[in-house]
């Protein structure tokens, strides 16, 4: 298909009513092109008590399409458009071209609605099912192109990022805890949250059984409606998204915010009940169904009992940088290669094509190929195609550099991740002996970049013969190899 999706969320932090012509979210070419194009409007009803429940509408042409019901908390809408190759365009009889078609969002706080597209040469299933997605989903599933999401947030101070990554979604997340919510809006929810973050969720997102589909950054790590087996629940990690059928048989979405695996932590609308059976998070706006959106909790509590088949894991295509040690210890004056102290993956398995690294605190300095450039600040870091072109030169002065690296896959840039490399001056260790023999020995190390010190001298003592002595690894840190003092054999003094 030769029309891709620019653009996966738009937030309205205005109080809604903001109209967004679709064609600014898209980019379209002449050719390739399915015959006919369904642009579809899925709204949720799963809002708290204060909600109005007004949705948003289609215009185009002079004219105006509202959403109606879907069945269920289902509401949506369609419009289906040819292509007309003499223009070069969509066009639909009632509501124009498609490049004149707009939505507008909804004035009702904390409404979602996800706007997706799906290409088909089949008329008459594009017809029959214009205006619901979840039988689009289910009848024209290679059909579909992505999916738009428009969230009504006032008070939202900023718009989204031009693209998400595993921290703006934990982050996301945590803005949203404390808010009332409704008990059955997790898909509203974790709509919200990825909205926010710069990244909608495919619509598939919102249902249990099917498999899931890629859109924008978020690919399916886990696809159990596809096939995929194992465990899944090893998978999870920050800024993931889990679909799943719970054990009582019902459809869930959460959002991991911290740790991974067994430690995964979630934000969702979890109800809390107590020993007495009451809801221990209430709203208490009224409203039975509503909740306060919880503290993270540890995963444990929901995928106990999640049946893999059901589960789809959405996670965004953010590369990762991971530490190959803890920290770096740097003999002052010396350098390091950073490719031996990081690492990238890429959830899908790209390239990593580029590296972005600055100094956020320290005086040492950053080397791209041999040649020393300035890089303080997020704003004006070093980007780099290789880690092995990087370098980091201690000053004589004793230090610790923290420094801040992310790597791009090509289409997207991952988290900014820290490090700690200490710049030091050599060091000395007393080891106390007994009687007539070196009364002590200093330890001085004249290479930190493993942390192991590889000399030994010793001091004479000031009274008492000096008698033969082997230095052992024991007392040297994995010593590389061991000098004798004034020229005597290495490892023995006499």
């Amino acid at each position: 298909m030769s029309l891709k999706l620019t653009q996966t969320s738009v937030v309205d932090s205005s109080g809604g009513h903001e109209s967004v012509g679709l064609s600014s979210l898209f980019s379209l070419t002449t050719s390739g092109n399915p015959a006919y194009l369904v642009v579809d409007a899925l709204d949720r009803n799963e809002y708290t008590a204060g909600a109005s429940g007004q949705t948003g509408y289609f215009s185009g042409n002079g004219a105006t399409l509202n959403l109606a019901s879907t069945g269920g908390d289902g509401r949506g809408a369609g419009i289906v458009f040819t292509w007309q190759a003499s223009s070069g365009q969509y066009v639909n009889t009632t509501y124009g071209a498609l490049s004149q078609l707009a939505y507008t969002d909804s004035t009702s706080q904390n409404d979602v609605a996800n706007i997706s597209l799906f290409g088909t040469s089949n008329l008459g299933l594009a017809q029959a099912y214009a205006a619901n997605a979840y039988a689009l989903m289910q009848t024209d599933a290679s059909g579909y192109l992505g999916s738009v999401t428009f969230a009504t947030e006032t008070g939202v101070s900023a718009a989204p990022p031009a693209q998400a990554t595993p921290d703006g979604i934990a982050a996301a997340a945590a803005a949203l805890v404390g808010q009332a919510w409704n008990n059955e809006g997790c898909w509203v929810l974790a709509s919200t949250i990825a909205a926010q973050a710069g990244a909608g969720l495919p619509v598939q997102s919102t249902a249990i059984g099917l498999p899931g589909a890629a859109n924008g950054e978020w690919i399916t790590l886990y696809n159990g409606p596809a096939g995929a087996s194992g465990n899944w629940q090893s998978l999870v990690s920050a800024g993931d998204m889990v679909v799943f059928g719970t054990s009582a048989n019902r459809g869930h979405i959460t959002t991991c915010v911290s740790g991974s695996g067994a430690t995964a932590m979630l934000v969702d609308n979890i109800t809390y009940i107590g020993q007495y059976g009451q809801i221990t998070n209430s709203a208490n706006d009224g409203s039975a169904s509503d909740v306060v959106i919880a503290a993270p909790h540890p995963a444990a509590q929901e995928f106990a009992g999640v049946a893999a088949r059901s589960v789809v894991i959405y996670a965004l295509d953010t590369p990762a940088i991971t530490d190959r040690l803890a920290s770096e210890n740097l003999r002052a004056g010396a350098s390091v290669s950073l490719a031996t102290l990081f690492a990238a993956t890429d959830p899908a398995h790209k390239s990593i094509t580029a590296y972005q690294l600055y100094n956020a605190a320290g005086s040492d300095s950053l080397l791209l190929n041999g040649h020393a450039v300035g890089a303080s600040s997020a704003s004006a870091p070093i980007t780099a195609a290789s880690l092995t072109t990087l370098s980091l030169l201690a000053t004589a002065t004793p230090a610790a550099d923290t420094l801040e690296i992310r790597a791009s896959n090509g289409s997207y840039w991952g988290d900014w991740q820290s490090f700690t490399v200490n710049a030091a001056t050599t060091a000395t260790k007393t080891v106390a002996t007994t009687s007539d023999t070196v009364k002590s020995a200093a330890l001085i190390a004249s290479d930190w970049t493993a942390d192991r010190i590889a000399q030994a001298q010793a001091a004479r003592p000031a009274s008492g013969t000096v008698k033969a002595f082997t230095i052992s690894a024991m007392d040297l840190s994995m010593p590389d190899w061991l000098a004798g003092h004034h020229g005597m054999a290495p490892g023995h003094f006499f």
